[in-house]
């Protein structure tokens, strides 16, 4: 529930074409990738809190694609990206 309610302030911005969700074979997830623009964009992992960790799936998200950026957010300051 969440993730869809941050989801929704989400498409208030960017069209639902833009918005994506990134998880490989392997369980690697993401919550949001956001593309602006061909190619360009930005990733957004939403945390309960604003303590920030490391997860495997940001690692591998970013080994994977380095031109993207990407941010860990708490509820708190989520609204800083909308």
């Amino acid at each position: 529930m969440f993730l869809d309610k941050n989801g929704i302030h989400l498409i208030r911005k960017y069209s639902i074409e833009q918005i994506r969700f990134w998880r490989t074979s392997e369980n690697y997830e993401v919550d949001f990738i956001v593309e602006e623009s061909f190619g360009k964009g930005f990733a957004l992992e939403i945390k309960w809190n604003n303590q920030k960790t490391h997860k495997k799936g940001f690692q591998k998200f970013m080994e994977t694609y380095p031109e993207f950026p990407i941010s860990q957010s708490g509820i708190e300051d989520f609204f800083k990206y909308i």
